[in-house]
């Protein structure tokens, strides 16, 4: 959309500065009379039609249409008489006539309006092409982005797939004297000092559990070895 608006904006202004140098020509042309369907011919700077130089008419304020020798295609004059008239401003438009897309500027020249046609045909190669770029240069960038999206997760994940085979191979064995790596100083080096603070915490529970069944049963054992030294009495 940016590189189609520069170029429309290259050729719009090219059109206007033609419509300034044409309406001075134009202000010095007699106007044909108002029963003749179109004017005598005149001599401007005018390139051939759809050509990218300019194709050139003038239209008077009845709706004659002038062009220049040699010439017989007709621009389409929707707006153009009142363009002549100074009812309405100059303007741009986008038309196709005779199979050619054309950009065509109308103002006010004299006592008519001059209309200057420009073919868009390069521009709209040079905007195919672009699209074409731009496209394969999507896909590329798709298919490089979903390639490091890969191989970021994976680097992301290698620590959360070696913390779960460290609790996969402490869960079995009971050892809680394991520890996971906990190097890392993002969140999953948080999650690995915890799940190390998680197993010490398990591991004195277990010792102290184990010191409470000991002292435990050394206190029942005195008292039973009583009874039944006295039961045998």
């Amino acid at each position: 959309v940016l590189v189609r608006r520069q170029l429309i904006g290259e050729v719009d202004k090219s059109l206007r500065a033609r419509a300034a140098a044409i309406a001075t020509i134009a202000s010095r042309l007699p106007s044909p009379p108002a029963r003749q369907p179109s004017g005598p011919r005149f001599r401007v700077p005018s390139a051939p039609f759809a050509e990218p130089e300019g194709y050139v008419q003038l239209v008077s304020r009845t709706g004659n249409v002038r062009l220049t020798p040699g010439e017989h295609i007709k621009l389409p004059t929707d707006g153009a008489v009142a363009v002549a008239s100074g009812r309405r401003p100059s303007f741009f438009a986008d038309r196709t006539v005779a199979g050619k897309s054309l950009r065509i500027y109308t103002a006010r020249a004299g006592d008519g309006a001059v209309q200057i046609a420009r073919a868009m045909g390069d521009v709209d190669s040079a905007l195919g092409w672009i699209r074409v770029i731009f496209g394969v240069i999507s896909l590329v960038a798709v298919a490089a982005t979903a390639l490091l999206g890969l191989l970021v997760a994976r680097a992301t994940l290698r620590p959360v797939a070696a913390l779960t085979e460290d609790v996969e191979r402490i869960t079995p064995t009971g050892d809680l004297t394991a520890r996971t790596d906990e190097g890392r100083s993002d969140e999953l080096g948080r999650l690995g000092k915890a799940f190390n603070s998680m197993l010490a915490a398990l591991r004195e529970s277990l010792s102290a559990q184990r010191q409470l069944v000991a002292d435990a049963s050394h206190e029942v054992r005195t008292p039973l070895a009583s009874i039944l030294g006295f039961a045998r009495l």
